[in-house]
């Protein structure tokens, strides 16, 4: 059995015709067991037991998530669940009780539950854990002792020897294969276990034990990541995953009663959600990572090509948990800035906070396709806490994480680069009478990366910084002040309600009547200041304006609510206030139904589901070309939507069967663009073409993306 990367296989139920690469799947099993172990030793075992009971659900429950992952054999997902559940009985050793009673109550429930969806589970439950009971019997352990251990070597070495014997003999059936190969793998285990093993072992042994006399050894599980993330959450990364739990909840609450309305997270309406399986699956170099170095923003180019191995769906997943980590950091961040305290306070106004972002009247419309933005933030939220971090113990790390990040950051986008900017000037007014070093180290750093970001720009000749676009065009810049502070104010009013003004200025004249000094009346400033800039470069483009646009700088701006937090938590008083504060953000949604029902919402949610329908209707249709021995001609007529996946050719290529066809495309009539040239796969032709093309099968789809008929044949 093979593991595969996803989306580009045939038998995978996305996948693309020809291989990339191969690994076995019982690598993959060996290096996230490693993991999981790992994460024991760092002391977060409990985040280990997370991901195994995740990967168990999955593979028992919901097997359909899995199989874009793994090989075509229909039995494949069970072992990624069974190897789950190996591992939490390794990581868990020590409060598992193995005894007679255990196994007999497993064997009752797993019978009386046999007829359920739970069968599989607990069979193999039940199986693992009798298997443990009999092996520790006093009759197996001491009298069925062998001189050599050759388990571990029968293990790794097994899969590569049923590999070799299944190329050498082809013609020989499983039997075979596997009898031949449990002998040789039986004699390369005992090898294994005398000249590599056993020999390693003593090894290592008499070198701890060395160490340990000598006093040098010293327990290592505390190691620089568990730190890390210690700093960083406080107590761990427990505290990181509860909030993300929280912002998934306050996520599905917000778009299932709020808007659009319903729960479908990984759905997606513009052809730029096809460039990510275009990337991934396109053949030659054209996309490949190295050409992609050539590219505008070659980072977000890579992020959007790694996405695409997942999949369509897989590749908005990525995203939507990308947004989640951002809410959590922040509020860490904020946390850890203002002095909170973690309570209830805080983990209502976390609620409240993403709440505010995700019923930002754009939000839904458009967070899913901006992944440059949300990478750039996320890359500078961690340079940022990664430089509270080592700043006072090393300033050269600081230096070097932080110009790492903003680098990065501004290669995926450049929304961020004036905040943080602006962020270290801030930085540098209030240090620099107490360390200049401190004080100028940041802005170096970000300054740094704003120039190797700029030559990169200038010499891929990116139109997002075009400063000679023709007048009118899309990436024209205007500088003016009136256009400017015009944009500005558009931004503004998208971006922030009505009732959420009062909130803020609710929270403003609490903290100055709270604060003798203005310490802190300048940092709830700041915030604003930093959504403003973030604003900014998108209000250099008059001509470019989207209303999505307004959710960039939003992360930081709706942190204000943390202040409020830090007044009843300091103070405890002004209750009146604080839940009015409360029950003001929670109305704030109100103030914004007529954005909701816009004509820039309601067009994005209709082209939403037309692209629903094509995914669907493409799926199914190239399906009946998997079992083809041969390619055929494929004519696709009535598509009239401005998106789809012929806007990125070779995205056809993930879908299972893509590959086995070539097609005519009509391009709608009133989006002629591509007419008469020859992508890839797709030959783009106009509706007066289509008697002039000799076809195998016709696609036909209607005005909404739906799959109306598959037609045969024309010669």
């Amino acid at each position: 059995m093979e593991w595969r990367l996803p989306g580009v296989f045939a038998d995978s139920k996305y996948g693309l015709n020809g291989s990339l690469w191969t690994l076995p799947l019982e690598v993959v099993c060996y290096l996230f067991l490693a993991a999981v172990y790992g994460l024991g030793i760092w002391r977060i075992q409990w985040l280990a037991n997370l991901v195994l009971l995740g990967v168990v659900f999955l593979s028992f429950f919901m097997p359909e998530f899995l199989t874009p992952v793994f090989a075509g054999n229909k039995e494949a997902h069970l072992l990624p669940g069974c190897f789950a559940l190996g591992a939490l009985f390794a990581t868990n050793q020590n409060l598992i009780v193995i005894h007679k009673q255990g196994a007999l109550a497993l064997v009752l429930l797993t019978a009386l539950l046999w007829a359920t969806s739970l069968k599989l589970v607990l069979f193999y439950l039940c199986f693992f854990y009798c298997c443990l009971y009999l092996g520790s019997r006093k009759a197996v352990v001491e009298k069925l002792k062998i001189p050599a251990d050759p388990s571990y070597g029968v293990y790794i070495y097994g899969f590569l020897i049923q590999q070799c014997l299944g190329h050498l003999f082809p013609q020989q059936g499983v039997l075979f294969n596997q009898i031949v190969a449990a002998i040789i793998a039986l004699i390369a285990g005992i090898l294994s276990w005398y000249y590599i093993e056993k020999p390693s072992m003593l090894l290592v042994k008499n070198f701890l034990a060395q160490e340990k006399e000598s006093g040098i050894l010293k327990l290592k599980t505390e190691n620089w990541l568990a730190r890390c993330i210690e700093s960083i959450t406080g107590k761990g990364a427990l505290r990181l995953v509860g909030l993300i739990a929280i912002a998934w909840l306050v996520y599905f609450v917000s778009l299932y009663f709020i808007f659009p309305g319903y729960f479908d997270p990984l759905s997606f309406h513009h052809s730029d959600f096809y460039i990510p399986a275009a990337f991934a699956n396109a053949p030659g170099e054209y996309y490949s990572f190295t050409s992609l170095l050539n590219w505008p923003r070659p980072l977000l180019m890579w992020a959007l090509k790694f996405g695409g191995y997942f999949g369509h769906a897989g590749s908005v997943a990525w995203l939507v948990a990308m947004v989640f980590l951002n809410c959590a950091l922040t509020a860490l961040l904020f946390k850890r800035l203002l002095a909170l305290v973690i309570d209830w306070r805080f983990y209502l106004f976390f609620a409240l906070y993403c709440y505010l972002l995700f019923t930002q009247p754009y939000f839904y419309t458009f967070y899913s396709q901006d992944i440059g933005s949300q990478l750039s933030y996320l890359l500078l939220l961690i340079g940022f806490i990664a430089l509270l971090e080592f700043i006072d113990r090393s300033k050269f790390a600081a230096f070097s994480v932080l110009f790492v990040l903003t680098t990065g950051a501004m290669l995926m986008k450049e929304t961020y680069a004036l905040s943080i900017g602006f962020v270290t000037f801030c930085w540098f007014i209030y240090y620099v009478k107490q360390n200049w070093l401190k004080a100028i180290l940041p802005g170096v750093a970000v300054f740094c990366g704003g120039i190797v970001s700029a030559l990169v720009n200038f010499k891929t000749n990116s139109v997002f910084v075009n400063l000679s676009a023709e007048q009118g065009s899309a990436y024209h810049i205007d500088i003016s002040i009136l256009s400017l502070a015009k944009e500005m104010a558009r931004y503004a009013r998208e971006g922030v309600t009505p009732l959420l003004v009062i909130v803020f200025g609710l929270i403003l004249f609490q903290i100055y009547k709270t604060y003798k000094d203005k310490l802190w009346v300048r940092s709830f400033l700041i915030c604003l200041v930093f959504a403003l800039l973030a604003w900014l470069p998108n209000a250099l483009l008059p001509f470019h304006h989207y209303e999505g646009y307004s959710f960039n700088g939003l992360y930081v701006c709706f942190a204000v609510l943390f202040f409020a937090v830090k007044i009843a938590q300091e103070y405890g008083h002004s209750k009146k206030i604080f839940w009015v504060i409360v029950i003001f953000t929670l109305l704030s949604p109100l103030t914004s139904i007529k954005k909701y029902q816009g004509t820039r919402n309601t067009w994005v949610l209709a082209m939403e589901k037309v692209q629903m329908n094509l995914l669907a209707g493409f799926t199914k249709a190239t399906a009946q070309l998997v079992p083809l021995d041969k390619n055929i001609t494929v004519l696709v007529t009535g598509i009239s939507a401005p998106f789809h996946p012929f806007a990125f050719p070779e995205s056809l290529r993930s879908f299972a069967g893509g590959n086995k066809a070539e097609y005519y495309f009509v391009v709608p009539k009133d989006f002629p663009d591509k007419v008469g040239i020859k992508i890839d796969l797709v030959n783009y032709i106009k509706e007066s073409d289509k008697a002039t093309v000799a076809y195998d099968q016709e696609w036909q789809f209607d005005d909404q993306g739906n799959l109306v008929a598959i037609n045969s044949k024309k010669e």
